[in-house]
């Protein structure tokens, strides 16, 4: 039986989610356990407070994210007619390379920033510039690994619709974060941030922006 890309694409992005959020989840255990042993850290108050600061921006780019899966999906499956030429294993391959290393990337930029890495939008007691690991190329890696994530889900559906809104919607809920998350930094960490700004100019694109 001939079976349309896109359901080759749906088993490929429920692996791909299942092993980021394994990974993702692993992470954040590790972080949970080191940060527990500190004294008088509470994780209930600790959240309460990003969720405070936050204001809803990390809902927003869950919801920008599932919002391009479904649309791509859509897209992939019906209007064929934009499907990218050539055999479809090209690009169940070339999303795979593209998932694995938004993977990589994210996990890289976790651990180099350490107990300091959140999935809230907070500033830590005595938080201070993480310049190691991928923050010296760019300042913010960890949402580069995650459009290469996005990136590489639309590459294995192997339509251009598709690639377009999983690149487009987590664009713009990134960057708009990324706005906020600068605002945040530079007025509680002042001039050592301002510093670091003016030092990696790129925000997610090395060389480029």
């Amino acid at each position: 039986m001939q079976y349309s890309p896109v359901v080759y694409a749906s088993v490929f992005f429920a692996l791909s989610v299942a092993s980021f959020n394994i990974s993702e989840a692993y992470t954040i255990s590790n972080w949970a356990r080191k940060m527990s042993r500190r004294k008088g850290y509470s994780i209930i108050r600790d959240l309460a407070k990003g969720m405070k600061t936050d204001k809803g921006n990390s809902i927003l780019v869950l919801l920008a994210f599932w919002l391009a899966a479904a649309s791509a999906w859509i897209l992939g499956f019906y209007y064929p007619r934009l499907a990218l030429p050539g055999p479809y294993y090209i690009y169940i391959t070339a999303g795979s390379l593209l998932v694995l290393s938004g993977m990589a990337v994210r996990r890289w930029s976790m651990s180099s920033m350490g107990v300091l890495f959140t999935h809230f939008l907070s500033v830590r007691e005595n938080h201070k510039v993480v310049e190691s690991g991928p923050y010296r190329y760019v300042r913010h890696p960890s949402y580069l690994g995650g459009l290469l994530f996005s990136a590489g889900l639309g590459v294995a559906i192997g339509n251009l619709a598709s690639i377009a809104v999983l690149i487009a919607l987590p664009f713009v809920a990134y960057a708009l974060r990324m706005d906020m998350e600068e605002n945040m930094l530079a007025k509680n960490l002042g001039r050592p941030y301002l510093d670091y700004k003016r030092r990696v100019k790129q925000r997610i694109l090395p060389m480029l922006w």
